[in-house]
Order: C-alpha cells, then structure tokens, then sequence
C-alpha cells in the first residue's frame, strides 16, 4: 500500500509541475513606421503610409476622433485610431481597399518644442490572423519633421515606432 501511495503521489507531482510549467508571454511586435498627412478628400484620415515590422511592411493610417485636439502651451493633446493594412499605403494618399490586420485608437501628446510625439492605445479589433493581438496595448513614438517639398514650402510627416505589447 505504501509503494502504491508512493508511486500515486509521485506521478500527481509529476502532473503538478508539468502543468504548472513556465507561461511563454507573446513577444512584442514592434515597427518603424512613416506616414505623411493624407489629402483632404480621404475623410477623417489624416496620416497614411507605411510600417516595416523587421522586413514585412505594411500599411499604417491614422484617423481623427470625434475629439477635438486641445493645445496647451507647446503640446497638443490628441486622440485618434489607427490601422494596420495587409497591404502597402503610398505615404500622403487616401487608404482605398485595403485589407484590415488590426486597428484600435490611442491619445498621446504632441510637443512642438522638441517636435517629438507619443501615445499610447490599444487594439480593438483584429483580423483573425492577428487575433492573439486583440485587446493589447500599443505604444507609439516617433519625430515630427518637416520636409521640404518646394522652395519655402515645408511638410510635417511623421517618423516613428509602432509597438504592440
């Protein structure tokens, strides 16, 4: 009866630690993106382009919330949602038919001393091949620079990193 009991507690144990077995967290997604603002005919979009998840690039816009942007002092405070498309965006155009891999909306801060942004979201809404990324945060960064496109004509476009946690 012992070495039943033994030989029971044993393989409960065994049970117990292979269950109990380190949880292997997803590993973060991240991407540089560069987006340039989207003509006025795109609607609410207002940045589109593309993202570059280390050699798979995708296309990336932003549109504006029912929110209005509040300026205080040298930020502007912002909320907005945002999309990764299957396919490709020409930065500065209007996004058409594209394929949906994930979106959600953030707010972040503009700081136009340093011309930097940031914010932070998370995603709403996922294809089914993304969808292990529903309801995780995103954290975007990035610079605000200004490139000239004709003698004293200069457009702001954003460079940054996108990240999913």
């Amino acid at each position: 009866m012992r070495r039943f009991l033994a030989v029971l507690l044993t393989g409960l144990l065994a049970l117990l630690v292979v269950s109990a077995g380190p949880a292997v967290a997803k590993q973060p997604m991240r991407g540089d993106f560069y987006l340039e603002p989207a003509p006025p005919g795109c609607g609410m979009v207002a940045w589109s382009g593309t993202v570059d998840f280390g050699g798979s690039v995708r296309g990336l816009y932003l549109s504006f919330t029912d929110v209005e942007s509040v300026f205080r002092g040298q930020t502007q405070h912002f909320e907005e949602y945002f999309t990764v498309t299957d396919e490709e965006i020409e930065p500065g155009t209007c996004p058409v038919d594209e394929t949906m891999l994930l979106t959600g909306w953030d707010s972040g801060v503009g700081v136009f001393a340093n011309y930097t942004f940031r914010d932070n979201g998370v995603v709403t809404d996922t294809s089914e091949d993304y969808s292990e990324w529903l309801g995780r945060k995103v954290r975007m960064s990035g610079d605000i620079v200004f490139v000239e496109v004709a003698p004293a004509d200069f457009m702001p476009t954003l460079n940054g990193v996108l990240q999913l946690n």
